[in-house]
């Protein structure tokens, strides 16, 4: 019975792990999918900033992400207004 037991279990381990690294193999071509869609651009700020970004997106219903990118969209139109 306990030698059936380690055989079944051994049996659905190897199909769930089969299943996962399916699973993993479409979900890492998705992602990379995505990620293609854009450029990654990384930014350096003073310690302490990051908390005050993130705080700040949040309390406007944003992630930080969206919020660098607003702000960066509304300043780089502010400029090319500025430059007419």
């Amino acid at each position: 019975m306990h030698m059936l037991y380690n055989s079944i279990n051994i049996a659905v381990s190897m199909l769930i792990g089969g299943i996962l690294m399916a699973y993993n193999e479409v979900g890492k071509a998705a992602t990379n999918k995505y990620r293609a869609r854009f450029d990654m651009i990384q930014i350096r700020v003073e310690q302490g900033e990051r908390d005050k970004i993130y705080e700040h997106a949040r309390n406007q219903g944003e992630s930080m992400n969206a919020f660098i990118n607003r702000a960066i969209k509304t300043v780089m139109e502010q400029d090319n207004d500025r430059s007419k």
